[in-house]
């Protein structure tokens, strides 16, 4: 089922679908980012997980999980749009300098970057599994 806010102008392309039962990797010069998928629509997605900022890497490789029961994968080449902090306050406190034993929880919006016609094939063929199981 696509996501419809009402309270703004929604100027996306496509229009999202909402899941929760789906997990990926983001691969980046010396960062792999484990999280999970809250959104995702024939051009992007967006995905929560605990971490540093990564607005400012300049190539990411996204290994997204979109099957988790039939395990179908893709390495998608992606661009950050957006990645912002969900909470303000950390976790926890145990060292003396203040570095927390969890990190920020984040979120962060992709676009896709240059897909073969089979990632938009595993693409397409989730967002219709969505749509078809009205998974919202």
């Amino acid at each position: 089922m696509a996501i419809r806010n009402q309270g703004f102008l929604d100027k996306r392309s496509f229009p999202r679908y909402q899941t929760t039962d789906s997990s990926a990797l983001m691969l980046m010069p010396g960062n792999i980012v484990s999280y999970n998928l809250l959104n995702i629509s024939r051009s992007g997605l967006s995905f929560c997980y605990y971490g540093e900022s990564i607005q400012g890497e300049t190539s990411h490789k996204a290994i997204v999980t979109l099957f988790p029961e039939n395990a179908g994968s893709s390495d998608i080449s992606v661009q950050v749009i957006y990645d912002a902090e969900l909470n303000t306050e950390r976790l926890s406190r145990p060292f003396e300098k203040g570095y927390p034993i969890f990190p920020y929880l984040r979120r962060c919006g992709v676009k896709f970057d240059m897909l073969s016609k089979d990632q938009e094939d595993v693409i397409n063929k989730y967002i219709e599994y969505l749509d078809e199981h009205h998974v919202h």
